[in-house]
């Protein structure tokens, strides 16, 4: 009939928003209704939109046409009964939705009003109409929240596996208005949700390292390193064969596996920086988690650029390894559960580890501390192999474990390695298909792996990193990857070249020369990378940034202030002042494909490129200009205060050469943090002095031999010091015997002494301690050794704490923890940490 549907006043909507706006607190918190609401037609249109301007709202049609005070009544019971939402709490809800903070309010009906029209609706089959009165809302598909709504409406089943977390989370919520309606039983339960939420998170980031989401949709952008693919689909075994020789090797490495249990070592994917390790494990596991249910296994992914991983707490790794079981075994109750009360109780005591460590100091926990952390090691290991146990009847399934970012563990030290080593040897002994891949950038030559090195993207993968990074004309990447070839770097600085300027700009690179005079050779990676660079620089619009572009990569900080103090000299820059430095770095901030903006005042270079470009300038033409901006960098820094400020000053005194023993006088606690970063940059020497200084190793091993003594002594007392305060005295106890100065050294024979009481072997510890207390040296130790060692003087053996049981795969009951408060401080009392300078 005719204004059936017509939209109320705006008048009458102006002042309800007004009051609806002048209304200081917001709405009160739900509250169920004693009684069923009102209905009425603006209350029925509602029930189906997750929120709506009231402005442009429409009532479900009605046969009469209503007047103004019976529309007024309609509106002010539909407020009464409805929340109000402003449009910054839509906006952060409902993605891609541009409003403008303040000028809208959007009411959501309460869920009891909300569950209560819809029951009503259903029975009288009029949820179809309900949906036809706003359908602009309704079937808004940018709207993630009434996107569920409306297709659970319309009993349109969905597919959990293909939501995204912003999907199941809203379908929670939709589960939660229609689960008690009759029709829409089918809707999944919210454990059954929560429970994919869990895994969707635990992937996310796998996600991520493979492809993008456009419009809510992941899109996969992995391609090619079919070799590599194969090869670790054969090491694992689990994959639908793709050839018929991948079959039958397949079959014949898992008959083998019956047979030698432990005849699979490790494999060890390695390579540099970028070249795609963690893409094609992430691809792997993705591929294999979400095929059908047979082809399913257990897997654990542990990246060590986490921060919840501790290198120097590999305990730490299990905690992790039970949380990620607990998650893929929700279908078995029993078993999650068990895998998510190790998590919660061994997460709650470690987490309560803390480390005081300096660059000029170390912690060393009491002598009961680490006698305790040993016991509690055994506890935890001894739980997650029994808990693992397990698994191992899941069929003939292999168990993965990924270790990724491995170089953060080599960078620890070997101990750490053959721990890692060691215990996953012996968690192979429990689960005889455990498959332990690891990635990193160096190769682990001193233990048994079986290698694969990741090289150049092949042609296809290529072509797929080059649309990850914006070329979208797929003939486009083939062309460019027929040209450039498979190296990140280059691939990246042609992708720049060619969105900036054009495809043209490829076709007139030589990247060979000829050989002999007959054959064709490609020019060195890095030669062709630079001449990309130089390239892109050519096409800079300003000529003082043309300048200052190849030796202002000597610089790790760019600001206006080091522009005009620094640069604007050696470069030649033709600046008056301050303000000309500024719009300098202005126009610079601009050039993405060269530099990263920090914040308003501060440019980085990029630090891929940066990488590369800096070893050709130092070498080139340019290089007197790059040490005079060294020199200029030292002065710019040396009077300002500050660890970012004083990290630069030492970082360019080392890049010139100056002894670490003179630099130490300029070191702060913190510095450490910025001087890792482009560590490689520095001669071997000021390595040793900053990796010392952090207590982390190197994996060149020339880097010690060339390091000062003092460099060597500290890095060998924080790496004994990290082994006693995880529990492993034996391994502290061979670190530190064979570096024993021949003069003796306070710091050294100290941590002797307390491996030897950790290890129980008390007589050896008080001779030893003996000795030094009265040694010629004795006089030069600190109080904190002397006290240290007299201590070891008077100890007597206390009874250790008995290592927690819990209950393991082999019985006992996981149900019933130990209180957490009986553990969870045994390593945070302050008495029992000592600091020593170092």
């Amino acid at each position: 009939m005719e204004g059936a549907n017509e939209r109320i006043s705006k008048e009458l909507v102006k002042q309800k928003l007004q009051a609806l706006k002048d209304t200081p607190k917001p709405a009160p918190p739900v509250k169920v209704m004693e009684e069923r609401p009102q209905r009425n037609a603006f209350v029925d249109a509602a029930a189906v939109l997750a929120y709506f301007d009231l402005d442009k709202f429409n009532p479900l049609p009605q046969e009469q046409v209503m007047d103004d005070k019976e529309k007024m009544g309609m509106v002010n019971c539909l407020i009464g009964c409805s929340l109000y939402l402003t449009d910054i709490v839509v906006a952060a809800v409902a993605a891609n939705k541009e409003t403008k903070p303040g000028d809208t309010v959007f009411l959501s009906l309460r869920d009891d009003a909300r569950i209560a029209t819809l029951q009503a609706l259903v029975q009288e089959g009029k949820i179809d109409a309900a949906l036809q009165a706003n359908p602009t809302i309704a079937f808004d598909e940018q709207n993630v929240l009434q996107k569920m709504l409306t297709r659970c409406l319309q009993k349109k089943t969905p597919d959990i596996h293909l939501l995204n977390l912003e999907e199941l989370n809203a379908l929670i919520q939709v589960t939660a208005w229609l689960k008690n309606i009759p029709g829409y039983e089918f809707l999944p339960p919210a454990e059954t949700l929560h429970a994919r939420i869990e895994i969707r998170e635990m992937l996310t980031p796998l996600r991520h390292l493979t492809g993008v989401y456009e419009e809510g949709i992941f899109r996969s952008t992995f391609r090619g390193r079919h070799a590599e693919t194969t090869a670790l689909r054969t090491y694992v075994g689990v994959a639908p064969p793709k050839s018929l020789l991948e079959s039958v090797s397949r079959g014949i490495g898992n008959l083998a596996d019956s047979i030698f249990s432990n005849s699979k070592d490790p494999m060890l994917i390695f390579g540099v920086g970028g070249i795609g390790k963690s893409t094609l494990l992430a691809h792997f596991i993705l591929e294999h988690y979400e095929a059908h249910t047979q082809d399913k296994f257990p897997f654990v992914y542990l990246d060590f650029d986490r921060p919840q991983l501790n290198a120097l707490e590999p305990d730490t790794l299990l905690i992790e390894a039970g949380r990620q079981l607990g998650i893929q075994y929700r279908d078995q109750p029993e078993l999650s559960a068990a895998f998510q009360s190790f998590f919660e109780y061994w997460n709650q005591v470690y987490g309560s580890l803390i480390d005081n460590s300096s660059s000029t100091s170390f912690i060393l926990r009491s002598l009961e501390s680490g006698q305790q952390k040993e016991a509690d090691r055994a506890g935890i290991q001894e739980e997650f192999l029994g808990l693992v146990s397990r698994l191992a009847t899941d069929g003939n399934k292999p168990f993965l474990v990924v270790l990724d970012t491995f170089e953060e563990v080599q960078y620890k030290g070997e101990d750490y390695v053959a721990s890692l080593y060691d215990f996953m040897t012996l968690l192979r002994r429990q689960y005889a298909r455990l498959r332990v891949v690891i990635a990193g950038r160096a190769p682990i030559t001193h233990l048994k792996t079986t290698p694969l090195e990741l090289g150049d993207l092949d042609r296809e993968a290529a072509a797929g990193y080059l649309e990850r990074c914006g070329i979208t004309d797929a003939a486009i990447a083939k062309n460019i990857a027929a040209m450039i070839g498979g190296n990140p770097l280059t691939l990246k600085l042609a992708a720049e070249l060619v969105k900036g300027f054009g495809e043209k700009e490829l076709k007139t690179l030589r990247i060979t020369k000829k050989k002999y005079g007959i054959l064709n050779e490609r020019l060195p990676e890095q030669e062709i990378q630079g001449m990309l660079y130089q390239r892109i620089l050519r096409h800079l619009g300003n000529a003082e940034l043309k300048k200052l572009a190849n030796p202002g990569m000597v610089l790790r900080r760019i600001t206006p202030e080091i522009i005009l103090e620094v640069l604007a000299g050696p470069c030649q820059l033709a600046i008056g002042g301050i303000e000309d430095a500024r719009k300098l770095f202005d126009q610079m901030k601009k050039e993405l494909s060269l530099i990263i903006p920090v914040n308003a005042n501060e440019l980085r270079h990029r630090p891929d490129v940066r990488r590369v470009m800096l070893k050709l300038v130092r070498k080139s033409e340019e290089g007197k200009i790059a040490e005079e901006i060294d020199h200029r960098a030292v002065e710019f820094y040396k009077d300002k205060e500050g660890v970012v400020n004083r990290a630069e000053e030492i970082y360019h005194r080392l890049v010139l050469g100056e002894s670490p023993r003179s630099v130490e006088a300029r070191w702060l606690d913190g510095v450490q943090k910025y001087l890792l970063t482009g560590l490689e940059e520095l001669p071997d020497k000021a390595q040793a002095f900053i990796l010392g200084k952090a207590g982390i190793e190197s994996a060149k091993k020339d880097v010690w031999e060339s390091a000062d003594a003092e460099d060597q002594i500290r890095h060998i007392a924080r790496q004994a010091a990290n082994l006693l305060n995880s529990g492993r005295a034996e391994q502290a106890l061979n670190l530190v015997e064979p570096s024993m100065p021949g003069k003796g050294n306070a710091i050294l024979g100290m941590l002797k002494v307390r491996a030897l009481s950790q290890l129980e072997r008390y007589e050896e510890a008080k001779e030893y301690a003996k000795e030094m207390l009265t040694s010629y040296y004795a006089a030069e130790f600190s109080t904190e050794v002397i006290n240290e060692l007299q201590q070891v003087l008077q100890h007597e053996a206390k009874p250790k704490q008995a290592s927690p049981k819990r209950g393991t795969g082999g019985g006992g009951d996981l149900k019933k923890p130990l209180n957490v408060d009986d553990l969870k401080y045994r390593y945070k009392d302050d008495n029992d940490m000592q600091s020593f300078t170092v």
